[in-house]
């Protein structure tokens, strides 16, 4: 079950194969959450939209913990 939840959490915040290879790909298809947060705030220094994007990842990130928690762990 936590192999699961820890596989997932790490996709929804992968950045360290994606940056060095494709750098989001072409006509960015191979963009995630986490690039598109670089993108903005460092990149083009757009810094409170990259804010928003990693408030948004955050809020992601939290309720999929809480729903995959009620919903396959209630007997932990």
């Amino acid at each position: 079950m936590f192999s699961i939840f820890f596989g997932v959490l790490g996709s929804l915040q992968l950045f360290d194969l994606i940056m060095p290879m494709t750098l989001g790909g072409p006509n960015d298809s191979s963009q995630t959450m986490v690039t598109y947060l670089y993108n903005f705030g460092i990149v083009r220094m757009k810094v409170g939209f990259g804010g928003a994007v990693g408030t948004v990842l955050f809020i992601i990130c939290v309720v999929f913990a809480f729903t995959y928690k009620r919903t396959f762990m209630r007997d932990e």
